[in-house]
């Protein structure tokens, strides 16, 4: 009984992985897929009383084929050794590879959503504070502040509306003195 407690101890500190340790880790990683879950971090556990490190493990053997996988494609023409680990590596990188993607479209969309609600929230906080200024009574100065400060607003605006359509009149102009230099090459190109 005490060897067994001795046993277990002895492989929970082990710190070395052997080829049949990882193949054993990839068959279970293959079997349970704790990559696919939507709480990985709680398969990931559940796994680990089992096989201790096994998150740590297999993200470095994911590492590993990756770059292996990399050496291998640069090589010219050399045959690559088919063993166990390699099948199951290349099953898994796939599966692993996808629910990388797609929790990652998951994060971009709660993201999105909390900003969009942040906004919303900062929107409402804004209309409520405009609200409030306006409704009270109680300032007559404000009101004459507000009214030039809204003057001199669409004083600016009207000014550069009608800057704008200087710039458009003058781009008019100058079309249409293209056209009429045009008109007369052609004219002289003709005789």
């Amino acid at each position: 009984m005490a060897e067994a407690a001795e046993d277990s101890t002895e492989t929970l500190d082990k710190k070395w992985w052997s080829e049949d340790d990882d193949i054993l880790l990839l068959t279970q990683a293959n079997n349970d897929r704790p990559f696919l879950q939507r709480q990985a971090t709680k398969a990931w556990e559940a796994m680990a009383l089992t096989l201790r490190g096994a998150q740590n493990r297999f993200l470095l053997l994911m590492h590993q084929h990756k770059t292996r996988n990399e050496t291998a494609a640069r090589l010219s023409g050399a045959a690559e050794e088919e063993t166990v680990k390699s099948r199951l590596l290349d099953d898994l990188a796939s599966l692993f590879n996808d629910a990388l993607v797609k929790r990652k479209e998951a994060a971009a969309v709660v993201d999105a959503a909390e900003k969009a609600e942040k906004v919303k929230f900062v929107r409402e906080q804004a209309m409520q504070r405009g609200r409030r200024q306006s409704v009270s009574d109680s300032s007559d100065v404000a009101e004459p502040i507000v009214t030039s400060k809204r003057k001199m607003i669409m004083d600016a605006h009207e000014m550069e509306v009608a800057l704008e359509l200087e710039k458009f009149e003058f781009k008019r102009l100058k079309f249409e003195r293209e056209l009429e230099e045009r008109a007369k090459g052609r004219e002289e190109r003709e005789k």
